[in-house]
């Protein structure tokens, strides 16, 4: 990748998350996808604050792939180091989450999108249950705190 950073003019996007262990910023940008000389399409990244800054570049076949591959291999750069980063103060996140693939066809990309969709409305129930619990128990009077009744 040497050289790459030479090529990486103005991003186009950029994130920025804290090391949750230094408290050190740490900085994702992405540039502009632009066509090689070969047909397909390149879109360079870079992280900064994990060390060493890294640059790198996706190759997809049109600029939207190549957006969408940039996406996952910064995920995959950061995923070492998930564990002592945050994105607005949330811990171990990162705003990159993990890339539905779509090369082993239609049938197969809509089975795991299902799969998360279930899982979503899935979680979506349960901290509605939970809502209404915690609203139904604010209301009662002898409400318990600390274990015991509250009266």
């Amino acid at each position: 990748m040497a050289g790459n950073h030479t090529r990486f003019k103005s991003p186009i996007a950029t994130r920025h998350l804290a090391r949750t262990d230094t408290g050190a910023a740490v900085t994702v940008q992405l540039g502009r996808p632009r066509r090689r000389r070969t047909g397909e399409f390149e879109c360079p990244y870079r992280v900064r604050g994990l060390g060493r800054v890294k640059f790198g570049r996706a190759l997809g076949e049109d600029s939207v792939q190549a957006l969408q591959l940039a996406f996952e291999a910064v995920r995959l750069e950061l995923e070492p180091h998930e564990a002592t980063l945050s994105w607005y103060g949330e811990p171990g996140e990162t705003g990159f989450p993990q890339y539905v693939p779509y090369t082993f066809g239609g049938r197969f990309r809509k089975r795991l999108e299902a799969m998360v969709t279930r899982e979503i409305e899935r979680e979506a129930r349960r901290l509605e249950h939970r809502s209404k619990a915690r609203r139904k128990a604010s209301k009662d009077p002898l409400r318990r705190v600390n274990g015991r009744v509250d009266r």
